[in-house]
């Protein structure tokens, strides 16, 4: 019976170091899928936007931003309108001309228009206007601020000779000689573009043009 006893602690004994080891393992199995699942949970609108701010991470969020469409769109308004942070502001401006939607073009127009804002903010978001434009007539409507905004002079220029290589444009001759007016250094670059509309409208220009 002694012997008996002695069996009976040993098979206890075992059996509490076996059940203590599956316990550890299936604890350290439970860490690892845990620890697995919070590497592969994507990260949140705003854990996105501040990485913006660093160098290494910020067009690889920029990227996961854009493709999240219009749900990021308040996430990015907020930080562009009310951030503290310059670089963040100028991305998520980049990301909400890339997004587009008619609330982004009114809050980029308010933004640009807002002269309590910084300069730079204000060209930022009147660039993002020029992102969003979807004709050569927007585009036109946009050489307006160019005197405000002189940094837009070369995307307007570069978007209207795209837009004017596109089938059915119906810029004229005095439109584009009205954009190399006002931005002097849009003149060689526009040069084919309006001899590729004609004499006709050419001749129009020149009889009617204020």
């Amino acid at each position: 019976r002694r012997g008996g006893g002695k069996n009976i602690v040993a098979l206890l004994l075992a059996g509490g170091l076996i059940a203590g080891l599956f316990g550890a393992i299936e604890t350290a199995v439970a860490q690892d899928k845990s620890q697995k699942n919070a590497a592969d949970k994507e990260p949140t609108n705003l854990e996105l936007i501040d990485k913006l701010g660093e160098p290494k991470t910020a067009a690889a969020a920029a990227e996961k931003l854009i493709a999240r469409g219009k749900s990021v769109v308040p996430d990015l308004l907020g930080e562009a309108l009310e951030g503290n942070n310059m670089v963040l502001r100028g991305w998520a401006i980049v990301c909400l001309s890339e997004i587009g939607g008619k609330d982004v073009e009114k809050r980029l127009t308010e933004m640009y228009q807002d002269k309590k804002q910084s300069m730079l903010v204000r060209t930022w978001a009147a660039a993002g206007m020029v992102q969003l434009a979807k004709s050569s007539d927007d585009l036109l409507k946009l050489a307006n601020l160019i005197p405000q905004f002189p940094a837009l002079g070369r995307p307007i220029g570069l978007r209207l000779v795209a837009e004017l290589g596109e089938k059915g444009n119906d810029a004229t001759a005095e439109d584009l000689l009205n954009v190399t007016l006002r931005v002097p250094q849009l003149q060689k670059s526009l040069a084919s573009a309006i001899l590729a509309k004609g004499a006709g409208s050419l001749i129009s220009a020149l009889v009617t043009a204020k």
